[in-house]
C-alpha cells in the first residue's frame, strides 16, 4: 500500500502532537516531518516527495503563507490544506486563489483524515465553511461583473423602474429628454437580453445590480 506522505507546517506544538498521533494511526498516512517556518515548508516541498501539506494560517503572517502556497503550488506535485483557528473570509479566498485544495478549522479535526485522502486523490470536496465563503465571493464577483455592464445612468433608471416609476416620471426626475430615455432603455434591454424595461428591472434586482 502506498502511504500518503504528509508534512505539517504548524507552530502550535500541542495541536501538532495531537494531529501527528491522529494521522500516524491511519495505515495509509505517514507524517514525514513538521516545520515551523513557511520558508522551511517550501524547501521541504522542493527536496522531498510530499503528497499533502497541512499548512497553518497564522495571523500577521499572511504574506508569508500566501507566498508559501504560491511557491509550493508552482511545483505541481503537492496538494495543500490550510488549517486555521478561524474562518476568516479574506484568508479563505486568498488561500484558494493561491492554490490550496481545502481550508479546515482546527476545531474540525474529525474531517482532516478524509480531507487528506481526498486532496491526494485530487477529489477534494471543500469543507462546508470554506465553501460558503467561496460561494459568497463568487456571487459578489458575478454581481460586480453584471454591474460593470451597465453605466451609472442605466443603473439609476433601472432602480426607478423597479420602484414603479413610469418612463415619463423618470424623464422628469432625471431631467433627460425622451430620446435619451429611449437610448438608455434600448441599451439596457440589449445588455440584459430582455424584451421589456420591467423585465430588465426584475432581472437587475435578481442579480443584485439594483
Amino acid at each position: 500500500m502506498h502511504k500518503i506522505n504528509v508534512l505539517l507546517v504548524e507552530q502550535d506544538s500541542e495541536w501538532k502532537r495531537h494531529i501527528e498521533t491522529r494521522l500516524q494511526a491511519e495505515p495509509d498516512l505517514c507524517v514525514i516531518g513538521s516545520v515551523h517556518a513557511y520558508l522551511d515548508a517550501i524547501a521541504m516541498a522542493r527536496m522531498l516527495d510530499i503528497d499533502v501539506i497541512l499548512l497553518e494560517a497564522i495571523g500577521g503572517e499572511q504574506t508569508a503563507w500566501t507566498n508559501a502556497i504560491f511557491e509550493i503550488a508552482s511545483l505541481g506535485k503537492t496538494q495543500m490544506i490550510m488549517v486555521a483557528a478561524a474562518a476568516i473570509e479574506e484568508w479563505i479566498c486568498e488561500a484558494f486563489v493561491y492554490g490550496v485544495s481545502n481550508y479546515l478549522l482546527k476545531a474540525h479535526t474529525e474531517s482532516l483524515v478524509e480531507a487528506i485522502r481526498a486532496a491526494y486523490a485530487h477529489q477534494s470536496a471543500i469543507h462546508y465553511i470554506a465553501a460558503g465563503v467561496v460561494r459568497q465571493e463568487l456571487a459578489r464577483l458575478k454581481r460586480r461583473e453584471w454591474q460593470r455592464q451597465l453605466t451609472e445612468s442605466e443603473q439609476a433608471i433601472l432602480r426607478l423602474i423597479d420602484s414603479g416609476r413610469t418612463h415619463a416620471q423618470i424623464m422628469n426626475e432625471l431631467s433627460i429628454a425622451e430620446s435619451t430615455m429611449k437610448t438608455h432603455v434600448n441599451r439596457i434591454l440589449r445588455k440584459l437580453k430582455v424584451p421589456s424595461s420591467k423585465e430588465a428591472a426584475r432581472q437587475a434586482k435578481m442579480k443584485g445590480i439594483v
